[in-house]
């Protein structure tokens, strides 16, 4: 069985890259990562930083909780708030979904 998610340890090592494992995003055909570091309670604080507009601050958690890069951090909200709400981080884009 393939692995789709990422250790710290993984995240650390790929920098910048943007994942070639996980889910695919139905937006944009983007892999979205799935952070092994990330617990429920701060995945749920970054869901409401994102509910809120709070996008750096969601960033920031993201981040923090698991050591991912800024692409990748970006990847994985914008794909979360697509999902949840048809928007997310017009001001900081990336190549998807923006």
């Amino acid at each position: 069985m393939e692995k789709k998610s990422y250790s710290r340890s993984e995240v650390l090592a790929a920098g910048s890259n943007l994942p070639e494992r996980g889910p695919l995003c139905h937006e944009c055909g983007a892999h979205v990562p799935i952070f092994e570091e990330l617990s429920e309670s701060v995945e749920a604080r970054v869901r409401e930083c994102i509910r809120n507009a709070q996008y750096f601050m969601a960033m920031d958690e993201l981040r923090a909780s698991t050591g991912c890069s800024l692409d990748p951090a970006k990847l994985w909200g914008n794909t979360t708030a697509v999902r949840s709400q048809r928007r997310y981080l017009r001001l900081v884009p990336i190549a998807r979904c923006h």
